[in-house]
């Protein structure tokens, strides 16, 4: 029952359909909704842990995000989702430095990427061509 009305909650903020203060009430619902199912999960899981920190980051609170992102970067260094987290949550921030540095990262650690992740990669190098 928690699993659905996590995916119901996260569709309904991602359809666009609830704005402003709703949206914002929403969402922290969304993150704790999330944490109750990591809790009640037991252990690790990365699908759940990369919801968590986009729920984070949509609600500005940049601390918990980067704090889930560094674990998630830690346990699973290769993956993608992370790590393009990463990213948004640096340019959110306006931080070039971080911008740099995760894109130093995800080249020294060889993070496989999808079409996705180059293009958004390139974007961030400048390589727009």
């Amino acid at each position: 029952m928690l699993e659905e009305y996590c995916d119901y909650l996260e569709s309904y903020l991602d359809g666009g359909f609830v704005q402003g203060k709703a949206a914002e009430i929403q969402r922290h619902q969304l993150e704790q909704l999330l944490k109750k199912r990591l809790d009640a999960l037991g252990r690790r899981s990365y699908t759940l842990e990369c919801k968590l920190a986009a729920a984070q980051l949509a609600l500005a609170e940049y601390d918990r995000a980067e704090a889930t992102l560094d674990a998630l970067t830690a346990r699973w260094p290769q993956r993608e989702t992370p790590w393009l987290l990463h990213l948004r949550m640096a340019a959110a921030l306006r931080d070039g430095a971080a911008i740099q540095k995760t894109m130093h990262d995800i080249e020294e650690k060889e993070v496989y990427l999808s079409a996705k992740g180059r293009e958004t990669l390139r974007f961030w190098q400048g390589k727009n061509a």
